[in-house]
């Protein structure tokens, strides 16, 4: 079966993954390990809508959400290092929230069971600010695992 472990960098999702391999996971599952990552906004004028950053301030907010990526992706591989040889690592950037892309994910790539952490939020903090877990459970067309931390 196809495991699709949604993270991201963050010590809830950690607990979450180390919980899987511990009390889920069953040899011949292929994991992959996925965390979305938020393209950076770009600061527009209040009138015009044109960028208040210059082509260089641009182009360095783009390689250091390049270089987090990159850094995130290479923690999460070393974090799975442990586990075994078939398991995925993917950090991807797309337009839209964390929750969306998860489900995206798990359906592109065929994956039989999502499993996800929490923040913690109460139940005020959820509700005003959303919650990824909360929607990946909604969303999902397939079994859904949150790990309450």
């Amino acid at each position: 079966m196809k495991v699709l472990l949604a993270v991201d960098g963050s010590d809830h999702a950690d607990k979450a993954l180390t919980y899987y391999f511990a009390n889920i996971h069953k040899e011949g599952n292929e994991v992959i390990v996925y965390s979305h990552a938020k393209i950076p906004g770009i600061p527009k004028t209040w009138l015009g809508g044109m960028p208040m950053l210059t082509h260089e301030e641009i182009d360095r907010l783009i390689a250091n959400h390049k270089k987090e990526c990159h850094d995130l992706k290479e923690k999460l591989k070393k974090k799975c290092e442990q586990y075994g040889d078939n398991i995925t690592v993917s950090v991807e950037s797309h337009d839209g929230g964390a929750g969306c892309n998860i489900i995206k994910k798990a359906e592109s790539s065929e994956a039989g069971l999502i499993v996800t952490g929490t923040r913690g939020l109460g139940k005020i903090s959820s509700t005003v600010l959303g919650s990824v877990s909360d929607y990946v459970l909604h969303h999902a067309k397939i079994p859904v695992i949150i790990c309450h931390t």
